[in-house]
């Protein structure tokens, strides 16, 4: 973790976007694979990757009265560490500096910590992040902090990360992106670059496809040509919720631009309509589209008074 750390405080200490890609690069070549999966989830300010759907649940209070109580520090006294950064993750590294008692913390052992947090209930939540804060370096518990907060604040976006995996594993940074696409997640699309496995990436029912954006174009000549085919299908656009379907047999889910997922029967929404009718026509698989409301539904869920 020291090590995750200290790469993470290089990226942060420059300015420089080709500098960013190369120190993080050459931090992910030196990892083996279940590190690197970590790692990528890590710097993207993630505890978890978004194909886990998993969130931690730790609260403000939780966190304060943890650092709090390691670092022997008063309330008053945290509050104007805080003041000074602005930032859980620095708040906590200098509130921690000189507090703990730093041993050797591994990549796997954060991510046991934090999935024991995710389980823990209320209170209980406190147990496993002291004893991990207790055993890490100050510079170590500062990034921890930064992930569990899922703000690394260093200049670091998911795109550099990308960009970071492509240098080095000697990728073409277009191969990188479709892999991620697929995937859905930048822990596995590591994986899969450092072992070169760019055509093997395939799309995974229930696992979120993340959403291709569009970008306009003038003319229809300039479609065709940015699609590099001779034949291009579109269809009209309607404003709503991006959503894509996935449906194997009985089962469907709906996930948003997000990530959020609602499965389907939607409490108090009707959906059942509109899937009904995709899942007859096209059977199993994902299907992307617009979310729309519909007013008589609306009135259906919300009713008026």
């Amino acid at each position: 973790m020291l090590d995750f750390a200290r790469a993470g405080a290089a990226v942060g200490a420059t300015p420089a976007t080709l500098e960013k890609t190369r120190i993080l690069g050459a931090y992910f070549r030196r990892l083996g694979e279940d590190d690197l999966r970590r790692a990528a989830v890590y710097m993207s300010g993630r505890a978890f990757p978004p194909s886990r759907r998993r969130t931690l649940g730790l609260g403000w209070s939780t966190l304060s009265k943890v650092v709090s109580s390691v670092s022997r520090r008063d309330e008053a006294e945290l509050r104007q560490i805080f003041r000074k950064h602005s930032d859980l993750g620095d708040w906590a590294g200098e509130a921690l500096d000189g507090r703990t008692q730093p041993e050797v913390v591994t990549l796997q052992e954060v991510e046991v910590t934090l999935d024991a947090i995710r389980t823990a209930r209320g209170t209980a939540k406190a147990a496993p992040l002291e004893s991990m804060l207790r055993r890490m370096d100050p510079e170590a518990a500062r990034f921890f902090i930064k992930i569990i907060s899922g703000e690394m604040r260093i200049g670091l976006s998911e795109g550099l990360v990308e960009a970071a995996i492509a240098e080095a594993f000697g990728a073409p940074i277009t191969q990188v992106k479709r892999v991620h696409l697929v995937t859905g997640d930048i822990g596995e699309t590591a994986v899969r670059c450092k072992r070169g496995e760019f055509e093997a990436s395939t799309i995974t029912l229930f696992q979120p496809v993340r959403f291709m954006l569009a970008s306009p174009v003038e003319t229809p000549g300039e479609a065709f040509e940015r699609m590099a085919a001779g034949t291009v299908w579109t269809e009209e656009k309607y404003d709503g919720v991006r959503c894509q379907l996935h449906r194997q047999a009985s089962r469907v889910e709906l996930f948003s631009r997000g990530t959020i997922t609602y499965v389907v029967p939607v409490p108090g929404i009707n959906l059942e309509p509109y899937v009904g009718r995709v899942v007859e026509v096209w059977g199993t698989g994902v299907y992307n589209g617009e979310l729309r409301a519909n007013l008589v539904h609306v009135h259906q869920v919300f009713p008026e008074e």
